[in-house]
């Protein structure tokens, strides 16, 4: 009971950080001049799937949310190796250990609304 206590706690600090950081949890559609992404770790999937492929790497299932507008993150499952294209920067837990979940964030975005976060400005 303790591990799912902390699973929970760690989801609902990482969806709070997004949402402080993001405003929202979705990217408007845009192509970003430099792209960061929040690694969730394992036990995460996409919440919000909206495209699903083979992919043999984390690397070419990251290299196709950047090359799609819609793309807020991406769900990859290393055992099954596929890819699943989130319109959400949200994952939702899962009991899948080979699951991982990166939200995307602009750069510039990312780094502006940080230091207004640090400034204690909204």
């Amino acid at each position: 009971m303790f591990i799912c206590l902390k699973v929970k706690l760690k989801f609902a600090l990482l969806e709070n950080l997004l949402i402080i950081l993001l405003g929202k949890d979705t990217v408007p559609a845009q192509k970003c001049s430099s792209t960061t992404y929040i690694y969730f770790g394992t036990n995460y999937e996409s919440s919000a799937t909206y495209k699903t492929f083979n992919s043999s790497s984390l690397v070419l299932c990251q290299t196709e949310c950047n090359n799609d507008l819609e793309c807020s993150g991406f769900g990859f499952n290393s055992l099954t190796q596929s890819c699943e294209l989130s319109k959400s920067t949200l994952p939702r837990t899962s009991l899948c250990s080979y699951c991982s979940f990166s939200a995307r964030v602009c750069s510039s975005e990312y780094m502006f609304r940080y230091i207004k976060v640090m400034l204690g400005k909204k």
